[in-house]
């Protein structure tokens, strides 16, 4: 697993006050790990969120596959 990602982290990576993040959070918007003493957020999540999909198979691989 990647390195979890703090509220610092997410807020400098979106150019975010941490209020913002803290907000984001409340209203449902990005989700925190559960089960953690402290709020650290998924680099996976965050990605998608981002609009970068995440999986196995490289994009070239999985045209393939959607051709056949």
């Amino acid at each position: 697993m990647d390195k979890l990602l703090t509220k610092q982290d997410l807020a400098k990576r979106w150019q975010v006050s941490t209020t913002t993040i803290d907000r984001w959070v409340k209203d449902g918007i990005i989700s925190p790990v559960k089960g953690l003493p402290s709020v650290r957020f998924n680099p996976e999540h965050i990605l998608q969120l981002e609009g970068t999909e995440i999986g196995r198979l490289s994009p070239l691989e999985r045209k393939r596959l959607e051709k056949e």
